[in-house]
């Protein structure tokens, strides 16, 4: 009986008091105005990507405690009430299509937290789809008066802080003593972005204000606060898009202004030319403007340069995405870096930008496309043709926040978005249906028919489903806090990166970068390539015991391991690990093999990258090296063994032959790649090979002559072949490039008394005795020009051309690209994390 009556209870409606309080919906209002008001300004300090990490921040953390609120609201009320329409429907596909590419992805972590703070991320698009969301269904007309407000605010702010990195040579925040306390003192920083962004946002910015000022009677009334606040953000965007003079801007103002034009003339019997004249006369300068009719240029002389892919590159590199089994739901988000390296044209190679990583396509559109796929792209343009649409079909007097989407909608298939400029395009969507539906909701206020635009949900029809549903939520809210809680954490972890590290300090560095991989959870796989660099600067420190060497390299391998395993398709994590093994030739049997292995797979990640080529033919030297050494200490013991001396003399022949093979390969796929000549020269060099080292030393010189360095190492080997004339002009041209090259001068002193020029071989040697005035090697050669003798008289063996260090120290000029002891990115670092297994696998450690 008693569990008759306990299920009996279970199925009775929950009774609930009323609630008068408003706190939950409240805080999801409140950050709704939040996010309008500082998505424009908002940064984070002392990061990597100060705009990026605060425009993250921001988004995460605004549809969050917006979602938490709705979700506690509607559970101390017992309903969730939810507007009728397609637009509702269309948001929650696109949200579910958003959770579909992540889940379909080649890399879900990725694809959920993404590459960069600044580019796609699953996570930033939900919270944008939720804002969204929820301000549509908890709109009214006070809310949306506070919504513009608090949005035009925030950019007449940002534009006038543009405006001070645009025209002041030392940043606002140093002015108003804030730089060291926000960790901003670049005086071109701007809280919207890269300068083009910029120049969108004030476009943006121009168009709506431009908008809501001919219509100020419609959308201000008698507040003299709204006029004021949208003057001041007309009159700072103008400045700001004229000085930048962004022409794809241009193009969207000229677009926007003919919305203007069109919409505010339809249906009207009676015409105010102040509808249109001023639209109109924005059109036309616009469209001049971007088709460049005007004789004199105008705008910034000097500004930050900025570079993007050409839109037929970028159809082709997201052409070659969707075809690789990544039709409907794409790559994943955050994943057009790997695109790009994957695919990327040959051509490339020929230009000054061949060494650059695109993390985007030359628009949002595309780069939506490539890593959203067809079926998340459609859902988004799909949301502003219906808000477009159903706003003009209404045919009530379009918004500003209507003719800022137009704007947007027009820059998203011409230029790539960075975070503010997606955060802006999703406000302005949420502003023009949220005002749509107050218009709506206004004309049909006196219409006596029965009203069924908002659908009721009960939570409590019965306990049970009460406490089911309380139960889900509230694992919701959990989930939600936890996603704000990362994404402060990634944030502060990045912060780590920013700090400079000593040497001396590496120690203490290795300890913040394990903190921020334990911070994250290892889910940024930059760390973990930092991290491995840094055991390796702590290996190579001469003060440790072997035991500690070996711990340290386990642990550099361990590293760039697990950075591999996490993210396996980035190119720049399987290079970390081969410069890794590459570091230890010579320290560990195999390494060799492992670092050949290694770059080879990353050649396939990267095909048309040169320096995986010559990683590889590096290594093989670096390895032929090792053998020569072997050979020369052998060749020096009492008792030799025959059959060992030939395998490692034929040992070296072939790591020499493959190692030139590579450079050459190299040099196939870049022509004019600089490092890649410069090791051919050494190569030949080191092989005896002069002629060829020389004539492969002049190519370098003709690829860049303004490199002192370059021509230095003609002017020594042409030196070292005793051709005195050639060697005095080459490196009277190192001195010229570089009057303080301390070196340059020691040679070409040297090769002037070669050819008989006492006096100008004593006044090099004088320079060089400025440069360097305890070197008494150099006293000792300038006593002996003045006497008349050898210069070399005296001065210990063996002769400068033939020592390994350069005779003086002091050196002034760019040096050829050496084999480093410890290769790879330059990065931060800490000590062994318990996560990291010994990696040597069969490598074994060399005393």
């Amino acid at each position: 009986m008693k569990s008759e009556k306990t299920t009996k209870a279970s199925k009775q409606p929950v009774q609930f008091k009323e609630v008068k309080s408003r706190f939950w919906i409240g805080l999801s209002r409140w950050s709704l105005i939040a996010f309008a008001f500082l998505l424009p300004l908002l940064f984070w300090p002392f990061t990597t990507d100060a705009v990026g990490y605060g425009k993250q921040i921001l988004v995460v953390t605004c549809a969050g405690l917006a979602a938490i609120g709705w979700i506690l609201q509607a559970l101390l009320t017992g309903v969730i009430k939810i507007q009728k329409g397609l637009f509702p429907w269309f948001i929650g596909l696109f949200v579910l299509g958003i959770i579909a590419s992540v889940v379909f992805s080649t890399d879900s972590g990725l694809a959920f937290w993404g590459s960069s703070p600044n580019g796609l991320s699953g996570i930033s698009l939900l919270a944008l789809g939720i804002i969204v969301y929820i301000g549509y269904n908890i709109a009214d007309s006070a809310l949306l008066r506070k919504l513009g407000v608090a949005l035009f605010s925030g950019l007449s702010l940002a534009m006038i802080l543009g405006l001070f990195s645009l025209f002041s040579s030392t940043s606002i925040f140093a002015l108003l003593g804030l730089s060291g306390f926000l960790g901003v003192s670049a005086a071109t920083f701007n809280t919207i972005g890269p300068i083009n962004a910029l120049a969108v946002a004030a476009g943006l910015t121009l168009v709506t204000a431009i908008h809501a000022l001919i219509n100020r009677d419609q959308w201000f009334g008698k507040r003299i606060a709204g006029t004021t606040i949208t003057t001041i953000a007309l009159l700072a965007s103008l400045v700001v898009v004229a000085a930048i003079n962004f022409r794809s801007g241009w193009l969207g103002i000229a677009i926007a202004g003919l919305f203007i034009t069109i919409t505010s003339l339809a249906g009207k019997r009676v015409i105010n030319p102040k509808l249109f004249i001023l639209p109109f006369v924005l059109v036309f300068i616009s469209i001049a403007l971007y088709l460049q009719l005007f004789p004199q240029s105008f705008g910034l002389k000097s500004k930050p340069f900025e570079v993007q892919l050409a839109p037929p590159m970028s159809f082709d590199l997201v052409s070659k995405a969707l075809d690789n089994g990544n039709f409907f739901f794409g790559s994943g988000f955050g994943t057009f870096p790997d695109i790009y390296s994957a695919n990327r044209p040959p051509e490339l190679n020929n230009t000054l930008f061949w060494g650059v990583r695109f993390n985007q396509a030359s628009s949002a559109l595309y780069t939506l496309l490539a890593e959203g796929g067809y079926v998340t792209t459609i859902l988004l343009v799909a949301l502003i043709l219906i808000a477009l649409g159903i706003s003009l079909k209404r045919n009530q007097g379009i918004s500003p926040y209507l003719v800022g989407l137009a704007y947007l909608a027009t820059l998203f298939v011409m230029y790539p978005f960075n975070s503010t400029l997606w955060g802006l395009l999703f406000v302005f969507l949420m502003l023009a249906v949220m005002t749509m539906r107050d218009q709506a909701q206004a004309s049909d206020a006196a219409s006596t028919a029965p009203k069924h635009d908002i659908k009721t949900i009960s939570l409590a029809k019965s306990t049970g489903r009460y406490l089911q549903t309380s139960l889900g939520l509230t694992a919701l809210v959990l989930v939600i806090a936890f996603g704000i809680v990362f994404v402060w954490q990634g944030a502060s972890a990045n912060r780590l990166m920013t700090k400079p590290v000593q040497a001396q300090e590496i120690n203490g560095a290795i300890t913040q970068l394990s903190g921020a991989i334990t911070s994250t959870y290892g889910s940024d796989d930059s760390y973990l390539r930092a991290l491995s660099q840094a055991y390796l600067i702590a290996a190579n420190r001469t003060n440790i015991s072997r035991q500690e060497r070996d711990g340290l390299i386990t642990n550099a391998i361990g590293a760039a391991r697990l950075a591999q395993t996490y993210r396996p398709k980035n190119a720049l994590n399987v290079i970390n690990l081969g410069s890794v093994y590459e570091a230890i030739i010579g320290v560990a049997d195999g390494a060799l093999e492992y670092a050949q292995k290694t770059y080879e797979e990353a050649a396939k990640l990267d095909p048309q990258n040169p320096s995986l080529q010559l990683a590889i033919g590096r290594s093989q030297f670096r390895e032929a090296t090792r053998v020569q050494s072997r050979l020369e200490i052998i060749n020096q013991a009492p008792s030799q063994n025959r059959e060992e001396i030939q395998q490692l003399e034929e040992q070296f022949k072939q790591l020499i032959a493959l190692s030139e093979a590579q450079y050459l390969k190299a040099l196939h796929l870049k022509p004019d790649y600089e490092p890649a000549h410069l090791l051919l020269v050494q190569l030949y060099d080191a092989t005896g090979r002069r002629n060829e080292a020389i004539q492969k030393a002049a190519d370098v010189v003709a690829i860049n002559p303004k490199n002192a360095g370059n021509w230095f190492r003609l002017g020594l080997l042409y030196y070292q072949q005793r051709a005195y004339e050639q060697a005095r002009d080459a490196l009277q041209q190192a001195v010229a490039a570089s009057e303080p090259y301390a070196n340059a001068r020691y040679f070409l002193g040297l090769a002037l008394e070669q050819l008989g020029d006492t006096d100008g071989a004593i006044a090099q040697f004088e320079r060089v005795a400025e440069l360097n005035p305890d070197n008494q090697e150099v006293q000792q050669i300038l006593a002996n020009l003045e006497r008349g003798v050898n210069p070399l008289l005296n001065t210990a063996p063996p002769a400068p051309q033939d020592r390994i260090e350069p005779p003086v120290g002091t050196q002034t000029g760019n040096t050829a690209e050496q084999s480093q002891a410890l290769p790879g990115d330059a990065a931060e670092q800490r000590p062994p994390i318990q996560s990291l297994q010994p990696a040597l696998d069969n490598l074994k450690l060399l005393p």
